[in-house]
């Protein structure tokens, strides 16, 4: 059975069913789920062993490498033994086995979660201590990241992705450092900086942020571990493959799925409705074409749906709340663009325009209005038509909807020219003392 889940990894095929069991070095395996997948050279799984010993399930991970991984198998052995001896903690090595067509190594499962669920300034204290403990016994992860770390229970933290650990170069290790901060929302550097005690170095760590960034608003169009990329002549699509029940559904008729329901808006550049679908809220938006000369117009641009889809990405890798996006889809004609729509997460909220009129703003509603703003003057964003209504109040707090025309300026100059733009439009709905309070925000 093994070999036939390493020819679906050789070929990529990301969906395939689970549980699947396989013999490793002696003992019966159940893969349960894929934690992640590398097409054509590796894939780890969270998976359960039977000992022969005591009949007893246990849980473990499954990391199996293909021969073009051959290196990383070799690196992931040679990490466990640098962090074992430095005694830094990692998850117990329970088998490594190579083979002629595979590598496999065999973790214990840590009952933990993932350093960017964490929002405890205590825990990720924790991760901090452990990244200068790899430091200080001059190690470092070359790929390093927050899920490359786990908090259990008890507040200890846990380094996985052993092939990363590399010796470090003396000089590697304060930009070692920033890069794991900056892997965090625009938002959270300051804090995470000052906790780290590196405020000085929040230049440097913004850097990081904007490179990553701008790789992760090209990856979200393209075929990978979070998003599934599906084209062909006459559309364009993306979606969350969390969601690819609702994705298959909705894509086999688009104006069915919109015409079942409730009307939010329905005008001449847009229709909207809210659905919902196996016990989960959507918004389905569709961007219609006014005439024949809008049609010409948006042809060979991009759609305001796709403009949308990374502008929800990129509002969320700054740490600003936004519905969340499930999928955009691009009706074409070979290049040429028809209609367009964007599925999101429907919120449950209220327009801060109706709040805000009805009641005074609370000490955290005019924290998180300034926060916003603050971010979108740092990141030089425009939202491009930022009326009270575009901002609603929901259970997460503030949040930014209707990103058509949302953007990144090009130079200083012109984002504080857009900045100063939303601005006024947003501080137009208010008058009287809600005005002068609200004015002191942003």
């Amino acid at each position: 059975m093994i070999e036939l889940v390493l020819d679906l990894i050789l070929r990529g095929e990301r969906e395939f069913s689970l549980p699947r069991k396989v013999d490793i070095d002696a003992t019966e395996y159940s893969l349960l789920k894929c934690l992640r997948f590398l097409p054509g050279k590796r894939a780890v799984f969270q998976a359960e062993s039977s000992l022969p010993a005591s009949s007893v399930a246990e849980k473990v991970v499954v990391k199996l490498f293909l021969p073009s991984a051959k290196a990383d198998y070799l690196r992931e052995l040679a990490g466990f033994q640098a962090l074992t001896e430095a005694k830094i903690k990692t998850p117990m090595q329970l088998a490594a086995v190579s083979k002629e067509n595979y590598c496999v190594v065999v973790y214990q499962w840590i009952d933990a979660e993932k350093t960017h669920d964490s929002t405890s300034s205590a825990q990720q204290l924790a991760v901090l201590k452990t990244i200068k403990s790899l430091h200080k016994a001059n190690l470092m992860q070359a790929d390093i990241h927050p899920d490359n770390f786990l908090l259990d229970k008890q507040g200890n933290a846990w380094v996985i992705d052993c092939a990363s650990v590399k010796k470090a170069k003396k000089e590697d290790v304060s930009d070692n450092l920033n890069l794991y901060i900056a892997q965090f929302t625009w938002l959270e550097h300051p804090a995470m900086a000052e906790l780290a005690s590196v405020v000085n170095r929040l230049p440097n760590i913004r850097e990081h942020w904007w490179r990553r960034c701008k790789k992760y608003l090209a990856k979200i169009f393209r075929d990978c571990s979070e998003i599934a990329v599906e084209k062909g002549f006459d559309f364009v699509t993306a979606y969350k493959r969390q969601e690819k029940v609702f994705a298959q559904q909705f894509l086999e008729n688009p104006d069915a799925m919109l015409a079942s329901g409730k009307m939010l808006k329905d005008g001449n550049s847009a229709t909207v409705v809210r659905l919902t679908f196996e016990g989960k809220d959507y918004v389905i938006k569709r961007y219609n074409l006014k005439d024949w000369r809008h049609a010409v117009i948006r042809a060979l641009r991009p759609s305001r749906a796709a403009n949308a889809w990374r502008a929800a990405h990129l509002l969320e890798y700054c740490g600003i709340n936004t519905p969340k996006p499930i999928l955009f889809l691009e009706r074409r004609f070979g290049l040429i663009r028809r209609q367009a729509y964007l599925v999101t997460e429907a919120i449950d909220g209220n327009e801060l325009l109706k709040v805000f009129r009805e009641r005074e703003p609370s000490e955290k509603e005019l924290k998180e209005l300034k926060q916003t703003f603050s971010v979108l003057r740092e990141v030089g964003i425009s939202h491009g038509d930022l009326k009270a209504s575009n901002l609603m109040l929901s259970n997460k707090g503030l949040e930014l909807i209707d990103l058509d025309v949302l953007k990144e300026q090009s130079s200083p100059k012109k984002a504080a020219l857009a900045y100063k733009k939303d601005r006024k439009r947003f501080l137009k709905n208010w008058q009287g003392s809600t005005l002068r309070l609200l004015s002191h925000q942003v």
